[in-house]
């Protein structure tokens, strides 16, 4: 494998040209999702994302016991200690640090270098690395960032034109900073957890750590502008991207609503202000659901035509105002009509007569949907350690351009290939494995 940044990082705007990151060196310190979907997205771009991995750091996430589960069948819920780790076929095998789903998934594309800085030799390897690169990640807090010396004032003081990104929970100021948060913690944070719900409950939070996957694209996007500024400039540039702060960006117009009110918002459910009816209603089978939107008074008179139902012909819901009142009736009259139809062909036949609807896809929708299919969807990678794995492919696609999908790394699988190339010879590498600087395993 051919990797342009043995010598040095990449100059001039070639990367920009090429529409792809070929010739750019990443070194990425991330965990979870955020950080490692930035990374992720920029190595399918194709720049070299080489990531730092300390030899507990799959580890941690899945604490002690980690044996199988003999009797469990497909469509079980794993057991608590299985859970987290999302194996294939829910068996975490002998190499179960190689084969978490989770991992597997956001880490694709990129080189793992295992390596733990605070071992002798490992902060001369991490500078080495430092001035033959061009950006390095991290969504570790604050505190963390000063705790491995990876700040900017740090790296700049090895690489005057290095890129550094903070994917920090709360960012890098303000009474807050220095926080550790997951995404669930941002929900309640930013507000969006408590403006989540119906009616007559509390507050919801989101299905998954949806602030995660917010934070790493837009740490995506401003990475790659902080790459075109360093390209225009030539000088070091520094991202501080609060997850908190992006996630934000869908409550615009809750804020703004409650900065002119003084009042928090209203949970709503499923509805909308000025949508009527609006909802998510049940289907033929079990646990089948579709979304359907009524959006002004012609395609109310659409939907009434469509149903048949004389109880949708009172004429007070001719109306916005007169529909929105009376939701609740007309709910129960269309969970009513949709529930004796499949969700998929209801859906063809409202969009049909013009009327915004579509299904609440499962996974197994989305895995055998004919559309996406075409588009190429999924992609499949071979992995070592678990055999051929499906995953959703890269959704940028562009003329004379593919990009780069490969298996994510076993831990440590890099580190020969890595050190090699900045200088280490054998008896260095295998004096580096004595002293426990570089892994290839957890340790036990």
């Amino acid at each position: 494998m051919n990797h342009p940044h043995e010598t040095g990082p990449a100059s001039g705007s070639d990367w920009r040209a090429a529409f792809d990151l070929a010739g750019v060196r990443i070194l990425e310190f991330s965990v979870a999702w955020a950080g490692p979907q930035a990374g992720r997205w920029m190595a399918e771009f194709g720049a070299d994302v080489i990531k730092i991995e300390h030899p507990t750091s799959r580890g941690l996430a899945m604490g002690n016991a980690i044996t199988a589960e003999p009797n469990w069948q497909r469509g079980q819920l794993p057991k608590p200690s299985l859970r987290n780790g999302i194996f294939p076929d829910n068996d975490p095998g002998a190499t179960w640090w190689n084969r978490l789903g989770h991992f597997n998934k956001m880490n694709r594309t990129k080189r793992s270098l295992c390596l733990d800085l605070k071992a002798p030799g490992g902060r001369d390897i991490f500078e080495e690395l430092v001035r033959r690169s061009d950006v390095v990640l991290n969504n570790y807090s604050p505190r963390g960032v000063r705790s491995l010396g990876i700040d900017h004032e740090t790296l700049r003081a090895i690489n005057p034109k290095i890129v550094t990104i903070d994917l920090s929970g709360f960012g890098a100021t303000g009474p807050e900073y220095d926080q550790v948060s997951w995404g669930p913690i941002l929900e309640g944070a930013s507000g969006l957890a408590h403006a989540t719900g119906y009616v007559d409950s509390g507050p919801y939070k989101q299905g998954l750590a949806l602030p995660d996957a917010v934070g790493g694209l837009h740490g995506t996007v401003a990475l790659l502008a902080a790459l075109w500024e360093r390209d225009t400039t030539g000088e070091a540039v520094h991202v501080d991207a609060s997850q908190l702060e992006t996630y934000l960006q869908f409550a615009g117009d809750l804020c703004l609503a409650t900065s002119i009110s003084g009042n928090p918002p209203a949970r709503q459910g499923n509805r909308a202000e000025g949508l009527a009816p609006q909802g998510v209603y049940p289907c033929r089978g079990e646990d089948r659901w579709l979304a359907l939107s009524v959006p002004d008074d012609v395609t109310w008179a659409r939907l009434v035509a469509l149903v048949g139902d004389a109880a949708l012909e009172h004429p007070a819901y001719r109306t916005l105002a007169g529909r929105m009142a009376a939701q609740d009736e007309l709910d129960l009259v269309l969970g009513s009509w949709t529930a004796g139809y499949d969700a998929h062909e209801l859906m063809v036949q409202l969009q049909g007569a013009g009327i915004p609807a579509g299904v609440a896809m499962s996974n197994e929708d989305l895995v055998g949907d004919a559309h996406l299919s075409e588009q190429g969807f999924l992609v499949t990678v071979e992995h070592p350690d678990t055999g051929p794995l499906s995953f959703p492919n890269f959704p940028v696609h562009a003329e004379n351009w593919q990009p780069t999908v490969r298996a994510a790394p076993g831990l440590g699988q890099h580190n020969v290939e890595i050190l090699r190339s900045v200088g280490y010879d054998d008896a260095a590498i295998s004096a580096l494995v004595a002293a426990g600087t570089i892994a290839e395993l957890p340790p036990v």
